[in-house]
């Protein structure tokens, strides 16, 4: 859940909010330069998937419906959920070593 103001108004979300954000953003990065799968984001939305990695491991946002979505022609294909994963790790361990 996002943190309030004082006035009660929600903060920004944890990647526009926080100063360690490039290095969480970062960390993700890399871990998922371990795994040839993440060519199939190119850079954007590849940091926009990190974005919401961020959010989802500080603030506890919902992880994103697309990273459960099966793959009609390759019903075992678990990519997206493997690399969100991935992703995942290394920022809450980046976030943790700031904690």
């Amino acid at each position: 859940m996002r943190p309030k103001d004082d006035e009660g108004r929600l903060l920004p979300p944890p990647h526009e909010r926080l100063a360690q954000a490039a290095q969480l953003r970062q960390a993700g990065a890399l871990a998922l330069a371990t795994d040839s799968r993440s060519a199939i984001w190119n850079s954007a939305r590849r940091a926009a998937v990190l974005n919401k990695v961020i959010d989802h491991v500080v603030d506890g946002d919902k992880i994103p419906s697309w990273v459960f979505k099966r793959d009609d022609d390759r019903p075992d294909n678990r990519c997206l959920i493997e690399l969100w994963r991935l992703a995942e790790k290394a920022v809450r361990s980046a976030h943790g070593a700031h904690a």
